[in-house]
């Protein structure tokens, strides 16, 4: 269905940062449905696999165009262990990728790299290093809960913030980048949900002493972002504040939660 290669054949992902791979994509067929059923938008998947058919992580993610024929796809995609969630042993695991649609319909790909599984290809292996002095540290203020369990190998752990929070960060030295990526809830999961005033629509704002930078996240939905680190508010260290303009008010208690973190990683010079 199409022709997929990526770059590069071995990444180095410590603990907790990200590296990107190159995805580049080039349609050569119409997708087709099964019995004639439409199709879906494809999803890319991306497996780190242990020992043969375990799946330790995945890294899927939606085209970022719609399928057309013969048009070339080029974007980054990022394998990343997240500060939120348990480390990777030290060695090296395979990375294998597939086409599928949500309702579990694989395509064929033409891909260099052995077959795994049914249409699922290995096309690069992540090594992860021994653990080393010097990789940041984050510290979570009291307005974050404390860390939850993810449902699924994509989001291992997660954060809920109240109505502010904020995460010092220590141990980085510039320049570098973090990234995030944050979910603002379509809807109180229970309860109401409460604006700030004359506010239309849930946002969040972050401030960051890493280089001075404050940035607004308007939306439901999932949001990556990254935060440049040029400078440190004292030695090897700054901080990230989140304030948003909304929260949740849980029935029955003084409870209040707004957005959710699920991974946070680092990436330096």
């Amino acid at each position: 269905m199409a022709r997929l290669r990526v770059e590069p054949g071995l990444l180095a992902v410590p603990f907790p940062g990200y590296r990107e791979l190159r995805i580049d994509l080039l349609p050569t067929s119409e997708l087709v449905g099964a019995e004639g059923k439409e199709v879906g938008e494809p999803i890319l998947f991306v497996h780190l696999l242990g020992e043969p058919g375990e799946v330790l992580r995945t890294f899927d993610q939606p085209l970022p165009s719609r399928w057309q024929l013969g048009k070339r796809q080029r974007y980054p995609l990022r394998i990343f262990q997240s500060a939120m969630a348990r480390p990777l042993p030290p060695g090296r695991y395979g990375l294998s990728v597939g086409l599928y649609e949500a309702g579990g319909r694989r395509w064929p790909l033409d891909v260099r790299g052995e077959e795994v599984d049914r249409y699922e290809y290995l096309v690069a292996e992540v090594e992860v290093p021994p653990a080393a002095a010097g990789e940041p540290t984050f510290d979570f203020s009291a307005g974050w809960s404390a860390p939850e369990v993810g449902n699924d190998q994509q989001v291992l752990a997660r954060r809920w913030l109240g109505t502010e929070g904020r995460i010092t960060i220590g141990g980085v030295v510039p320049p570098g980048r973090l990234w995030l990526t944050l979910r603002i809830p379509a809807s109180p999961e229970r309860g109401v949900r409460v604006l700030g005033e004359g506010d239309s629509a849930p946002m969040v704002s972050v401030s960051s002493t890493c280089g001075d930078l404050e940035i607004s996240i308007s939306g439901t939905g999932h949001h990556e972002f990254e935060i440049p680190v040029v400078s440190a508010e004292s030695e090897l260290t700054c901080s990230l504040t989140f304030r948003p303009n909304f929260y949740d008010q849980l029935e029955g208690s003084f409870d209040r939660r707004s957005c959710v973190l699920e991974a946070i990683a680092w990436i330096g010079r």
